[in-house]
């Protein structure tokens, strides 16, 4: 799954300031929290995709593990790290905050955590938010009707993480301060506008090459996305904020 990550986040870097709308409100709530807290420096912005959140702060490192987006990102930063969350390159405490907007999903939640943990001076601040189980309901239960109704079993689709399984590893590792759930949605008036508003930014399915799949089935998909508003792109996201313990 890690090379499809890598690659598809290489390509979306185009299309991605254009179509991550829900990514980038996410990342500004984040943000505003990470504000309010005042949080020690220099900060690690993991999974900070082609342009962090925290522009506007000194001592920012960010790291993405896709190369197209560092690419970009280094027109404004001057730290920036090709690098993979599960493995930071950086030696232990370095960091007074860590802060990790709309990523942590693509990775393994324990070996993420744990590096995010040994990375941090003591007491350093950690800033998550996180699409978690729910995400993309609508789209998910349409797709997987249709794909049934044609194949005879469920598509095989990225799975969110569930709440439980991230705070059980938070708490353990970091002194929680706040921790919430918010749902973000917004609406299209066409089904194909909804679909690009998610694999546009490279958020693809990373289990399967891209194919083309029957017309009957597609068209049953959009009869069966469609609610009374249009074509919803919805995630549930979980904040985390804490001091490493």
């Amino acid at each position: 799954m890690k090379e499809s990550v890598k690659k598809n986040f290489s390509k979306g870097v185009k299309k991605y300031r254009q179509f991550a709308l829900i990514q980038q409100e996410v990342s500004e709530n984040l943000k505003r929290l990470f504000e309010k807290a005042k949080p020690e420096l220099p900060v690690l912005d993991v999974g900070s995709g082609l342009k962090s959140a925290l522009t506007e702060f000194p001592q920012v490192v960010t790291l993405d593990i896709a190369i197209g987006m560092c690419l970009e990102a280094k027109k404004y930063f001057a730290q920036v790290v090709n690098g993979d969350g599960e493995n930071l390159p950086f030696k232990d405490e370095s960091f007074g905050s860590l802060f990790c907007s709309f990523s942590l999903h693509w990775m393994d939640l324990e070996k993420a955590l744990k590096e995010f943990s040994r990375v941090l001076k003591p007491n350093g601040w950690i800033f998550l938010a996180v699409p978690v189980y729910g995400s993309l309901k609508r789209l998910y239960t349409a797709w997987n009707t249709a794909y049934e109704e044609f194949y005879g079993e469920k598509d095989r689709l990225f799975s969110f993480p569930e709440m439980k399984e991230i705070a059980k590893i938070f708490v353990f590792l970091f002194e929680p301060v706040l921790i919430f759930v918010q749902d973000f949605v917004r609406y299209f008036k066409s089904p194909k506008e909804a679909v690009n508003h998610i694999n546009k930014t490279g958020a693809k399915n990373p289990f399967r090459n891209p194919r083309y799949f029957p017309k009957q089935l597609v068209k049953r998909f959009f009869q069966l996305y469609k609610d009374e508003k249009g074509y919803p792109v919805e995630f549930k996201v979980l904040f985390a904020v804490g001091k490493r313990r």
